[in-house]
């Protein structure tokens, strides 16, 4: 047991290297590497995973993934890091770097409690992988959702050494906290003041909010994706709509489909990118493009098939065969996330409506609540110390900055609109909404708060320095609480992962 706890801060270290050594090698290759002003280290970490999901998908067509299999590709990417690394001119400061990544990613993983991942469907699903191939698979009601996070997970989970199980995760969302505090800073100091501003809300909501790491499942690490995913677009957005850069838009891309394979509702992100496609010229070699980078996605249907007989289960209108079963499945989907718990009221029309506000409106109202308070409280006092005169002109900036940022930006108002609606009307549960919802919430906020921004700079950064040290207590004290939760139910045995009770 010493061994664990000992050992488990540098499984977090080999496994960040690792992957991020086939993130640059991939980056590299595709001259991609300088694209994004090197501070989406995450990126990086994106292209390490779905290179070896990929690598791994196609291995899984006809062998298991041992543990000799799963050292063998952390050994390897760790040898290309290395590479990279005797030539990197800044290697204090990227030690320095991954330090603070394995220090809030052990902070967030160690002791943390059961959830799905480790005690239910997800971990058989990671199980499944490491002792069969594809085609031996059998197919079950929850099994068959096949996730690519769940496959990467089972690519880089060794037996031998359960707490490997939480490495990959956590790694994800510390580096997404290092990038968007680094987007926050840089965007600003860039007069970019949008991205800025989205990268602020963002990181509030991930340490305030998003903060557990037994929350986070197969549907958070989709939706972080999907997080960069706007940043990018609102921070490089002239240059894409203006110069028509295609590495960009590739960019955007690849971040949709593997958002989309880890969690097919994820794929609502291809009507906004539909969209930015339609303003963008080339559009052939913008199709030829997007069908390469989807190469991995038709494998990941192909495995799907291979696994359910569906293309993507449980979509019946994709199945081949399990019809029944996937139909059933689809309510049981609805039903849960409308409010009926029980699986035995009738959801058709508006019956649910009420429901859902019995069942689920006080999770949604519990997580925004308290941030939208915060949030709009230093625009609130920012304006009651305006004088009368300095009040109106506030007001009217902040109108003529909804009106200017929403008739420019239709395709995204558009967007977010309709997945918002899409979203309350089929799968209106609180974990399935945190990108749509939340992207509704911050675009609602940031025009009181683009005035600021540029007259009211020393309020600005104060105003962050206070909100930032409300969500770190926020962070602390929910990860705080896990470990004397965890011992109370547990005791000081960790992980608490029976994995012979799952086979």
């Amino acid at each position: 047991m010493t061994f664990t706890y000992i050992f488990f801060p540098v499984s977090i270290f080999l496994y960040f290297i690792s992957i991020s050594g086939f993130g640059k090698l991939l980056l590299k290759t595709c001259r991609l590497d300088n694209l994004l002003n090197n501070h989406y280290r995450n990126i990086e970490f994106f292209f390490g995973l779905f290179f070896i999901g990929f690598v791994s998908l196609l291995f899984n067509l006809k062998y298991n993934f041992s543990d000799i299999y799963s050292v063998s590709i952390i050994t390897i990417g760790i040898l290309i890091y290395l590479f990279f690394f005797i030539y990197n001119p800044k290697k204090i400061a990227e030690i320095y770097f991954i330090f603070i990544i394995i220090l809030i990613s052990f902070f967030l993983s160690f002791f943390s409690l059961s959830n799905d991942d480790f005690f239910g469907y997800h971990l058989k699903t990671i199980l499944n992988f490491k002792d069969y191939n594809s085609f031996d698979i059998t197919h079950g009601r929850t099994t068959s959702y096949n996730s690519h996070w769940l496959l990467i997970n089972s690519a880089y989970f060794l037996k031998s050494f359960p707490v490997s199980i939480f490495c990959i995760l956590s790694l994800l969302y510390s580096l997404t906290i290092m990038d968007f505090y680094k987007s926050f800073k840089y965007n600003y100091e860039n007069k970019n003041y949008i991205p800025s501003l989205f990268s602020f809300f963002c990181l509030v909501f991930f340490i305030g909010v998003l903060n557990q790491y037994k929350d986070f499942g197969t549907d958070v690490p989709g939706q972080i994706i999907l997080f960069y995913f706007l940043l990018i677009f609102f921070e490089k957005q002239k240059v894409i709509l203006n110069k028509n850069d295609k590495k960009i838009f590739a960019i955007l891309v690849f971040l949709s489909m593997f958002s989309f394979v880890i969690k097919i509702y994820n794929g609502l992100i291809f009507i906004f990118l539909f969209f930015i496609f339609l303003k963008l010229k080339n559009k052939l070699y913008l199709l030829i493009t997007s069908a390469f980078i989807s190469i991995p996605t038709f494998f990941w249907i192909l495995q799907n098939y291979i696994i359910s007989k569906c293309l993507i289960w449980p979509l019946t209108f994709l199945c081949f065969a399990n019809l029944k079963t996937s139909k059933i499945e689809l309510q049981m989907i609805e039903q849960f996330a409308k409010g009926d718990f029980t699986l035995s009221s009738n959801i058709d029309g508006i019956n649910w409506v009420s429901m859902w506000f019995a069942n689920h409106f006080h999770k949604i109202i519990e997580t925004y609540a308290l941030y939208i308070l915060i949030l709009f409280m230093p625009p609130l006092i920012y304006y009651i110390r305006l004088n009368h005169s300095n009040k109106s002109i506030y007001l009217k900036e902040v109108k003529n900055f909804f009106y200017s940022f929403y008739i420019s930006n239709k395709s995204f108002i558009s967007f977010i609109l309709i997945s918002n609606i899409i979203w309350f009307i089929f799968i209106p549960a609180y974990r399935f909404g945190i990108f749509f919802n939340l992207s509704l919430v911050v675009f609602i906020i940031i025009p009181f708060w683009n005035e600021i921004i540029k007259s009211g700079k020393k309020f600005y950064f104060n105003s962050f320095k206070i909100i930032f040290s409300i969500a770190t207590i926020f962070f602390l004290i929910e990860n705080i609480t896990k470990y004397s939760n965890y011992i109370n139910r547990h005791g000081y045995i960790w992980p608490n992962i029976e994995i012979s009770s799952l086979k």
